[in-house]
């Protein structure tokens, strides 16, 4: 039970340090010339060190807007004007169609 626990606090701090490394060094898998490169890509999509940096942020701006509840109706705000303009532009493009 220790063991898993260590494991998941591990995993959070090890989640900055996996984003820094993929921003700071994207030709390491944004490389599609280089076979590794893709796999390492392909990987990353689906490994944990993606669901703990996610995770991370996650509890971050949660945080963030329980201490400052603008800053969270903001990122509210901010989602729905993407959703809503992402749905017209498909809507548009299907009608296009």
């Amino acid at each position: 039970m220790l063991e898993g626990m260590l494991g998941f606090f591990q995993n959070i701090g090890l989640a900055f340090v996996n984003l820094w490394q993929a921003l700071t060094q994207p030709m390491r898998w944004l490389d599609w010339a280089d076979r590794e490169a893709m796999v390492r890509f392909i990987y990353y999509g689906a490994s944990q060190e993606l669901f703990f940096v996610i995770l991370t942020l996650l509890l971050i701006l949660t945080a963030v807007g329980l201490w400052k509840p603008g800053i969270m109706w903001g990122v509210v705000r901010g989602l729905e004007g993407f959703a809503n303009a992402l749905g017209r532009t498909v809507a548009w493009i299907g009608l296009v169609m």
